[in-house]
């Protein structure tokens, strides 16, 4: 199903707006891309504007290579917010005034508990990654960055791409890297971790994570934690394997 609205031609160029409740982006400039299922624009030759966002907000739901609802995206969400509540304190001990995370963890959560997503959980999400680059250790990076890959779960996109699994188990890997640091460097710390994860995880959760190709390989610790979730949630009889040596995240 698609959401058409139709525009005459002679509107090329000027500014459209949708009155959709829900939507948070309501302009649009109609263009003359050739296109009807590349986003929303006006095609010249048909004057018709194709706003796949209106969907969601009329629908509750994102279509892709496959459909996500909105109830599923609220699944995602409150899934990493549990984890990136559990390490935010590492953060906010080493930067006690920046309260940028801590903003992201909250817009997710109201996501979570059933507000539609708006323009908040965009903002707080890139302003808690901004607070990760600038965050003095490896510890206070990865947790800033989970508190902010909560507030963009929200926004998971429905795209048959390895790297979206990120957007699902990246916090929780960061969370296992967190522990393993705060155990001097032991890797059983981030395997424990890491089966708590896989306990946490509900069947809509993994239902949904099969949508998607398994999580891309990775040289440093995160994304071989990262993998090793994917794994075990996908096969229930797979655990967490051995570190290979460890590289900083970030590293190549």
């Amino acid at each position: 199903m698609r959401l058409l609205i139709i525009a005459s031609p002679m509107d090329r160029g000027k500014v459209l707006k949708s009155t959709a409740p829900g939507w948070d982006a309501p302009r649009w400039r109609a263009s003359a891309g050739p296109s009807h299922g590349a986003g929303p624009h006006v095609c010249a030759a048909c004057g018709v504007l194709v706003a796949r966002a209106m969907l969601a907000a009329m629908t509750g739901s994102v279509s892709g290579d496959f459909e996500l609802t909105m109830d599923e995206l609220r699944v995602v969400a409150r899934y990493v917010a549990r984890t990136a509540e559990e390490v935010l304190e590492v953060f906010e001990s080493a930067v006690p005034e920046d309260s940028r995370p801590r903003a992201a963890l909250d817009a997710a959560r109201e996501f979570a508990g059933g507000a539609r997503r708006t323009r908040l959980q965009r903002v707080t999400s890139l302003d808690a990654h901004r607070a990760a680059k600038e965050a003095p250790t490896e510890a206070s990076r990865l947790a800033a960055r989970a508190a902010g890959d909560a507030a963009s779960a929200a926004y998971l996109h429905p795209i048959a791409k390895a790297h979206q699994v990120g957007h699902i188990l990246r916090a929780a890997a960061s969370a296992a890297r967190i522990a393993e640091i705060g155990a001097g460097g032991d890797p059983e710390a981030g395997d424990r971790t890491i089966e708590q994860a896989r306990q946490r995880a509900t069947p809509a959760l993994v239902d949904v994570l099969l949508r998607f190709p398994s999580a891309p390989a990775g040289r440093n610790r995160v994304a071989q934690l990262m993998s090793a979730l994917d794994a075990s949630l996908r096969d229930g009889r797979a655990r967490p394997g051995r570190p290979t040596p460890v590289r900083q995240d970030g590293e190549n």
